[in-house]
């Protein structure tokens, strides 16, 4: 599909996340020397993140089945001045975040993910990686309280002809797999918190590609990136009529 651009695009957060291959050479110095090599595009105070991580037990008889929450492992943050871009490592993975308002992809975020890969892969030599995820989260914003949803978007949730159709709040997701590659696609369609007299709706698009084994050389990250780039900018262009693009390149 052709690249489009928007005068004023939705992206509220655009992220990638790669988990590499354990590495022999992560310890307690790793963080410190990723800071080293960063630092210069990431002079902001780091901030440590402990994630929570939730599983779902099944046991032998129904009664024994139970939802656990355990502690992950932690995550230093090293953020921009502004806060607006980070780059957050932990052990065997790394995320790279831009925050509204969107740098573009060839203009800035493509070249920082390579550039903290490279700073990462220096310090670990991992041996590949093992997952590839890429998150578009897009919040829209139409200035009408009420609207008819089929205008906007190509597949928003639908209520049966005899119940209530007027919706309060919407929440759908949908996990779905490309027939050429490994790649799972999560869209998410949700209400959002608007302005007075103004509608705000939530499309989250989030890919993501695994190789358990062997791993993804590093030579080849990048270029994985970029299809799983083209495939959100595509996933996005299908969920959108050509009203909401009116929306977005409005002055």
């Amino acid at each position: 599909m052709e690249r489009r651009q928007y005068r004023n695009p939705p992206i509220e957060e655009a992220l990638c996340e790669l988990r590499f291959a354990p590495s022999s050479e992560w310890d307690v110095t790793v963080i410190g020397r990723f800071r080293e090599r960063i630092k210069a595009l990431y002079p902001g105070k780091p901030r440590e993140q402990q994630l929570m991580e939730a599983g779902f037990q099944v046991g032998p008889q129904r009664t024994d089945s139970f939802m656990s929450l355990r502690q992950g492992l932690a995550r230093v943050h090293f953020p921009t001045d502004d806060g607006r871009r980070l780059v957050a490592v932990g052990h065997d993975v790394m995320s790279v975040h831009v925050l509204r308002p969107y740098p573009g992809w060839d203009e800035d975020f493509r070249q920082r993910i390579a550039e903290a890969l490279e700073a990462y892969s220096d310090i670990t030599a991992p041996a590949g990686v093992q997952q590839i995820s890429l998150r578009y989260v897009n919040r829209v914003v139409i200035q009408q309280a009420a609207i008819a949803l089929d205008d906007y978007f190509t597949a928003p949730p639908h209520i049966p002809e005899h119940l209530p159709q007027a919706m309060a709040v919407i929440f759908s997701r949908i996990e779905s797999f490309y027939a050429d590659k490994p790649i799972r696609l999560a869209h998410t369609f949700a209400s959002a918190e608007a302005p007075e007299r103004q509608s705000a709706y939530l499309l989250d698009l989030d890919l993501r590609w695994e190789w358990p084994a062997p791993p993804l050389p590093l030579t080849e990250v990048m270029d994985a990136v970029e299809d799983l780039r083209q495939r959100e900018r595509d996933a996005f262009e299908a969920l959108i009529t050509d009203k909401t693009r009116e929306v977005f390149d409005a002055a």
